[in-house]
């Protein structure tokens, strides 16, 4: 078995999260709308509130899975923790919903 270089592996993970992020800004928003896209590794809810503290957010977006049952007993809700534990309002939308604006023409 091969020795595993766990920093290497980190910073690939980083920089590939990175230009995934970066990609994701390219294609869904609007020219003019100003962003700060930050890449942490650690837990997810508990980067999200620190990030927000350190940055003095007005607001967090994010978005959930709406798991129920068994499958948010054990995976939990990075949502829910980001919600009780931000220090500013949170909006959560649900991964698959309806669309906001839209599309159609008006008659």
């Amino acid at each position: 078995m091969g020795v595993v270089d766990v920093s290497l592996m980190e910073t690939q993970m980083h920089q590939g999260a990175e230009r995934e992020l970066a990609a994701l800004k390219q294609r869904h928003l609007a020219d003019g709308i100003t962003t700060e896209c930050i890449v942490r590794i650690g837990n997810p809810y508990h980067e999200i509130v620190v990030a927000a503290k350190e940055m003095n957010m007005d607001l967090i977006i994010l978005s959930t899975h709406g798991r129920t049952g068994l499958k948010y007993v054990f995976m939990g809700s990075t949502a829910e923790h980001v919600v009780r534990y931000a220090p500013c309002p949170v909006l959560v939308v649900r991964e698959h919903e309806h669309e906001f604006v839209s599309t159609k023409p008006v008659a």
